[in-house]
């Protein structure tokens, strides 16, 4: 499975890095609900996104999980939650979440490769919702990926480092994941 999504060099990122690219993923899967659906306007896309920016926060510092545990606890129970739009989506957020808490604890405990397991278990879980294709994943994770370790390589980011805001500020903004087939303009119905 790791192979397949393009994830055979993942534990090669800082352990902080291996969580951000989880997250940028599940954040693009929340904003990929569909305008239309009750769920958009509900708590569920704020609370997934509040936990991405928990998470967020606490990779540029290497810690701090302790100081977002509301926003990530909340998060949490969506696993439980059938998300008829996104039935995957609280379980990549959960595992999202469960790699960020690992990441902190590494500094006391050898759990490098539970950081690694719960962000792949994260991308896998986004992997089999039907309404993305494994393509798309795996283009999107290898620009993470590539963009991620680029940034840490530069700023000297060692395995435990914190990723500092100079990594963020070198991503580009996270979009949503494109669901549906692409529109149709008058040129190519001309073709």
């Amino acid at each position: 499975m790791i192979g397949a999504l393009g994830l055979d060099q993942f534990d090669k990122l800082p352990l902080w890095g291996q969580v951000l690219v989880a997250a940028r993923l599940v954040r693009r899967r929340s904003l990929a609900l569909p305008a239309d659906a009750e769920i958009r306007g509900t708590l569920i896309h704020n609370i997934v996104n509040h936990a991405c920016d928990a998470i967020e926060q606490c990779c540029v510092t290497g810690e701090g999980t302790k100081h977002v545990a509301k926003e990530l606890d909340r998060a949490i129970k969506l696993r439980e939650q059938r998300i008829v739009d996104a039935p995957t989506l609280g379980e990549a957020v959960y595992y999202a979440i469960d790699a960020c808490r690992a990441a902190e604890a590494a500094y006391d405990f050898p759990v490098d490769a539970t950081v690694t397991g719960s962000a792949t278990n994260s991308i896998a879980a986004l992997n089999r919702d039907r309404n993305l294709s494994t393509i798309q994943l795996m283009t999107l994770i290898a620009s993470d990926l590539d963009l991620v370790k680029f940034a840490c390589d530069e700023a000297k980011i060692g395995k435990y480092d914190g990723l500092t805001r100079h990594v963020l500020e070198r991503l580009p903004p996270v979009h949503p994941l494109s669901l549906g087939e692409p529109v149709r303009s008058a040129e190519d119905d001309a073709r």
